[in-house]
């Protein structure tokens, strides 16, 4: 989202697609008893907490907001593309594609490669699997699931990226990657930091 806001205010013209998750799987990302009853609801919370969190009026800018059908799966933590998202792009929807997570969103994709659709294709990684892997144990058999999505995760990087991104060189290598941490901080973490720095007390 903040990724979004900053390349629209650079006057970019964004298409944000964001998952559209069913009532149950939406309490179980967002927690229980916190859902939204239309896809309408959500963009009006997006909106609303970038104007009162990120101090961005996203009205003003070229960003829009558009859904896919997705699922959430408990077993990897994971949502995934319930259809392939490439069929309704819109006819100017092909310069630069950026993919976060491009192996949630290409683990399951079943449509033409990405390459093929936009002009450059960017791979943004946040998952680093090798300390996902150290977690699970060397007695775990979910090290051999770890193995098995870092594996993935290299296959669909370099079938659908032309540049992935790890934010920090101590994950796992990955095809064409490059190391940045592209996530930035946002500004109210700024403005705490320098209340703390001048003895202001925690709120």
């Amino acid at each position: 989202l903040l990724r979004a806001l900053y390349l629209a205010r650079r006057g970019c013209p964004v298409v944000l697609r964001l998952p559209w998750l069913s009532p149950d799987d939406q309490e179980l990302v967002f927690g229980p008893g916190r859902s939204f009853p239309s896809q309408a609801a959500q963009e009006s919370h997006i909106r609303d907490w970038c104007a009162t969190r990120a101090d961005i009026d996203s009205s003003r800018l070229p960003l829009s907001i558009r859904w896919y059908p997705a699922s959430y799966f408990e077993d990897v933590e994971a949502i995934f593309p319930d259809t392939d998202i490439s069929l309704d792009l819109g006819p100017e929807e092909d310069d630069v594609l950026i993919l976060e997570e491009p192996e949630h969103l290409c683990w399951h994709h079943e449509g033409r490669r990405w390459p093929e659709l936009f002009r450059h294709v960017i791979g943004i990684v946040h998952m680093d699997y090798m300390a996902y892997i150290a977690e699970l144990g060397p007695a775990s058999s979910g090290i051999v699931r770890g193995s098995v999505l870092l594996s993935l995760t290299s296959l669909v990087c370099r079938a659908y990226c032309d540049v992935t991104v790890r934010l920090s060189a101590a994950g796992a290598a990955l095809p064409n990657d490059v190391v940045s941490n592209v996530h930035g901080v946002r500004e109210e973490f700024l403005r705490r930091g320098s209340e703390l720095d001048s003895g202001a007390e925690a709120p």
